[in-house]
């Protein structure tokens, strides 16, 4: 039990800095390096500007990080801690953290279209009317991953402490 409640204080720590928004990329590979790097991405990708290829491989580059973190978190998440809920935790706090798993492949599914969404702009030769439009979309899409992002780290959050204080009064009563 002790070694789930302290999965659970590292993911609402992580949890913790997403809403504060951390600065480092390079350090942080959790749910607060998606945030900031999709709000880094969105600042280094201006439609309409002299060379938008620079920007976008800098975006490509955020891209890729920020899935290779949100994969990381997500692996932690959806083994070691599922598996103390499904062992520690009551059957509607399992169900409800179940939910919330299942946000973690429609994360994933957008971060993909967002690939595409890249690698199109990079690769196909568009007029500048129909670039700038995939452009825009590209961005408002970004713009929906953030949102998604936090909004599931803030449920999972509320979720976590609840499963904690269950497991700490578990403790308690053993004593």
């Amino acid at each position: 039990m002790e070694s789930v409640i302290s999965i659970i204080d590292r993911i609402i720590e992580e949890h913790k800095v997403i809403l504060s928004e951390a600065k480092s990329l390079e350090v942080v590979t959790n749910d607060t390096f998606a945030l900031e790097a999709i709000r880094q991405g969105r600042e280094a990708f201006m439609p309409g500007r002299f060379d938008p290829k620079e920007g976008l491989l800098k975006l490509e580059s955020l891209r890729a990080k920020l899935e290779q973190g949100l994969e990381k978190h997500f692996n932690m998440e959806e083994t070691r801690l599922l598996e103390g809920i499904q062992r520690f935790a009551g059957d509607a706090l399992l169900s409800t953290y179940e939910t919330l798993l299942k946000e973690h492949r429609e994360i994933r599914e957008r971060m993909a279209e967002l690939k595409g969404h890249v690698d199109e702009l990079l690769t196909e030769y568009l007029s500048r009317h129909v670039w700038e439009s995939k452009a825009y979309d590209m961005r408002a899409h970004m713009t929906n991953i953030y949102s998604r992002i936090a909004v599931h780290a803030s449920n999972e959050e509320k979720l976590l402490h609840q499963v904690r204080k269950d497991l700490l009064a578990k403790q308690e009563e053993k004593k």
